[in-house]
């Protein structure tokens, strides 16, 4: 895997996560929060009302998560 200061966020990330949350159903919203181990946050609030050390986690985390998937799943073949 790749050191872990790879999974630091830019700031252009966090902008994006935070426009596709404000969209995201609160349903997908809390799975993200239980898969980054943020659920005391709570799915329902807009972006900007999370703490910033917490929005900070939550990429961190879903970025990180995200290169596991790659690794891990296969790789799609053409159909």
């Amino acid at each position: 895997m790749k050191p872990i200061g790879e999974y630091l966020p830019t700031p252009h990330q966090l902008l994006e996560v935070g426009d596709a949350w404000d969209e995201m159903h609160p349903h997908a919203r809390a799975a993200i929060l239980m898969m980054t181990g943020f659920a005391w946050v709570g799915a329902s609030g807009r972006w900007i009302e999370i703490p910033a050390q917490a929005r900070l986690g939550i990429t961190h985390g879903f970025f990180f998560f995200r290169d596991f998937l790659n690794r891990v799943l296969p790789e799609e073949t053409g159909r």
